[in-house]
């Protein structure tokens, strides 16, 4: 879980997402494989070419098919917990302004989570769970507490003007009430020594 620039990857929970509906009606050559409501519909160009088209359900009463896009099928990031401090982070996001992030590997170890890798991408959600931009991760690197470089605490958009304000922000947040019932852990704390995951990423146009 992550906020004031702290982000944790998240896998697929299956909660809902935004789809595309495609209004126009299905043909006769459309039928879901296997004769299931969800899953790949073979769509048939012509009468000699056939298509497969990702869906996620068929309604066939109105004939109307829902189409994955390729922001749906990407993992999630969820930037802080649900309310104004995430509203706050994605928009910087949005706004370019934020391109570098935190998290403690506690909160991928919670998770059995791995860490981010170069050139993985991420759909970014908001507070209401909608998906709003795709971020690719540029670089990762863990490091103790005391080692984050002024560098990566300026390029987390939070205007914070030196890392000892950055560390108190974070430390506000790593052991306040809502993290550490994530973790479990009502005695969470961090220090010198706590090992850090600092990544940076872009907004995939």
């Amino acid at each position: 879980m992550t906020a004031l620039g702290i982000r944790r990857s998240s896998r697929e929970r299956g909660a809902a997402c935004a789809v595309s509906r495609e209004n126009s009606a299905a043909s006769d050559f459309e039928r879901p494989v296997g004769g299931s409501r969800s899953g790949i519909t073979m769509r048939r160009e012509s009468p000699h070419v056939v298509v497969p088209v990702p869906v996620i359900g068929v309604d066939w009463s109105t004939r109307q098919t829902w189409v994955m896009t390729d922001i749906d099928s990407l993992p999630i990031a969820e930037f802080g917990f649900p309310g104004p401090l995430r509203d706050k982070l994605v928009s910087a996001i949005c706004d370019r302004r934020k391109t570098s992030t935190t998290s403690t590997v506690a909160e991928y170890q919670i998770e059995d989570e791995p860490l981010p890798q170069v050139g993985s991408r991420q759909a970014v959600v908001d507070s209401n769970g909608r998906r709003v931009l795709v971020i690719e991760t540029t670089d990762v690197e863990q490091v103790r507490l005391s080692d984050v470089p002024w560098e990566h605490a300026r390029d987390e958009g939070e205007g914070y003007s030196s890392v000892s304000e950055w560390r108190i922000a974070h430390e506000r947040f790593w052991e306040g009430e809502e993290l550490r019932a994530f973790l479990m852990d009502p005695n969470f704390v961090v220090d010198d020594n706590t090992l850090l995951v600092l990544e940076r990423f872009r907004v995939v146009d």
